[in-house]
């Protein structure tokens, strides 16, 4: 069936007309032919076989193998380093934050004073025009009497 998918000309359709892509994926059929790649020099062969025969033979040195360790090391150091200092970065945004945030909850709390001291001004006139108010009836009823 794959060889029938991955053929130059296509088919006749007789039945239904479904498109190659679509079977290709219904059955996990890809065009492209699958690599195998020897994990020590990376080679790439088109079948496992002759990646297997390859492997028997392959003569990477242990010297190499020392190099390519050292390589993988100083990348994942480097690497290692950039994430330090994007997480110190990360420590000094978090730091202006919380000061910004510190800031913000003081000028709150003096709002917070400073509306409370006009409510017990608001409460003051009220309870002084009360009393006007009823001085003044008092005054008006002696008046009118």
């Amino acid at each position: 069936m794959r060889s029938h998918l991955n053929r130059g000309e296509v088919c006749h359709v007789t039945k239904e007309d479904i498109p190659i892509e679509t079977l290709r994926e219904e059955y996990n059929m890809s065009v492209q032919k699958t690599k195998f790649t020897c994990p020590e020099c990376n080679a790439s062969y088109s079948n496992s076989s002759g990646l297997s025969y390859h492997v028997t033979r392959c003569t990477v040195t242990p010297e190499v193998k020392i190099e390519r360790l050292k390589k993988t090391v100083e990348e994942q150091e480097a690497e290692m380093s950039e994430l330090r200092q994007e997480l110190e970065e990360h420590k000094k945004t978090v730091e202006e934050r919380d000061a910004e945030m510190s800031e913000l909850r003081q000028e709150l709390e003096e709002h917070k004073k400073t509306l409370a001291d006009k409510n017990n001004k608001i409460e003051e006139c009220e309870a002084f025009i009360k009393e006007y108010e009823h001085k003044l009836a008092g005054i008006i009823r002696v008046l009118f009497i």
